[in-house]
């Protein structure tokens, strides 16, 4: 991990964190936000009409870092992204989901990797996906690098392959800015990151520093709206078709299919999970299988795909990982 150098000679970062009830996490995560070492810091939640008690909760929070916008209906995450962003007035702006956790070390060592090389002005960090299951023990099952930075713009244009969903990057304010901030749609954080890595070069941290929840036997969220996820992935690759023939890049899609699949297990959704994976299995065979399983439990399929890309995660990331991330989960210490 790259090691904290004093705060003073670091620009100061305002953290976005849109939220819509998640009373359960949010506590959280503004934790993993506060307690970030050696950066000067301030904190912009923006309440998209929660109907808990998440406000009330807010408003209660003593932290002369931490300010609150809120919507009285729900505009979604975009606009709530925005909506931050607009307020924010330091020269670097980060953004965390409502559910997700930062190492207390992020932010440093992301603004470290900028300094260190000139004319880069955005960053991401590598992360880990966990899950916490009703027991409260904590699941590592996925690990993801952060991409090399003179690629990045061919790699964003064949696939996501930011990590951390939309909690890894953190940015310069106007950057941010004059790409447009978030326009919304099922692929509104990949969307912004192809726009930041045309407009400028990224400088990224390499250690695990984010940690990216996932759900398991949720279909709620829209995520799990597959159509609307293929369809918008489809029209975010015809928006930037001629930048990737510009630089000789084809479509991933025999990740998206994997990504689809995956996500109709998450929600437990059969018939699509059966579907996704008899997909694949046009590619690959023994995909088929996977396929039969899913139909008859896709939530013992999602187990086990889970229990085999966990010991793919490096033990030295598990156990700085889990050394930050403990704490934070079960609520004995801070990170």
């Amino acid at each position: 991990m790259l090691r904290a150098m004093s705060a003073p000679t670091r620009p100061a970062v305002t953290a976005i964190v849109p939220t819509h009830n998640r009373r359960d996490t949010l506590p959280m995560t503004l934790q993993s936000i506060l307690h970030q070492r050696e950066v000067d810091l301030e904190v912009i939640v923006v309440d998209d009409g929660s109907s808990d008690d998440t406000y009330v909760w807010l408003t209660e929070v003593e932290d002369p870092r931490l300010r609150i916008l809120h919507h009285e209906q729900p505009q979604g995450v975009a606009a709530a992204r925005n909506a931050g962003l607009a307020e924010a007035t330091t020269e670097y702006v980060a953004f965390c989901d409502d559910d997700d956790l930062w190492a207390p070390d992020k932010l440093a060592a992301q603004l470290d990797a900028i300094a260190g090389a000139p004319g880069t002005r955005w960053s991401c960090t590598s992360a880990v996906s966990f899950v916490v299951g009703d027991d409260g023990r904590v699941e590592l099952v996925y690990h993801q690098l952060a991409p090399e930075a003179e690629h990045l713009q061919a790699s964003l244009l064949a696939n996501n392959v930011v990590p951390g969903g939309g909690s890894s990057v953190l940015a310069q304010a106007d950057l941010v800015r004059q790409a447009g901030g978030f326009r919304g749609g099922m692929a509104e954080d990949w969307d912004l990151w192809i726009r930041l890595a045309l407009a400028a070069p990224a400088a990224n941290a390499p250690a695990p520093l984010s940690g990216y929840r996932i759900w398991r036997n949720r279909n709620s969220s829209r995520s799990s709206d597959l159509r609307a996820v293929e369809s918008g992935t489809r029209a975010l690759r015809q928006r930037y078709r001629d930048d990737a023939r510009a630089l000789g890049v084809s479509a991933s899609v025999g990740d998206d299919d994997v990504y689809l699949a995956k996500l109709a297990l998450r929600g437990n959704l059969r018939w699509q999970s059966f579907v996704r994976y008899a997909r694949l299995a046009r590619r690959a065979p023994k995909m088929m299988g996977w396929a039969c399983a899913a139909l008859v439990s896709p939530s013992a399929v999602d187990r086990e795909t889970d229990r085999r890309s966990s010991g793919a995660v490096p033990t030295e990331w598990r156990d700085e990982v889990l050394t930050w991330m403990a704490p934070l989960l079960t609520g004995t210490g801070t990170p």
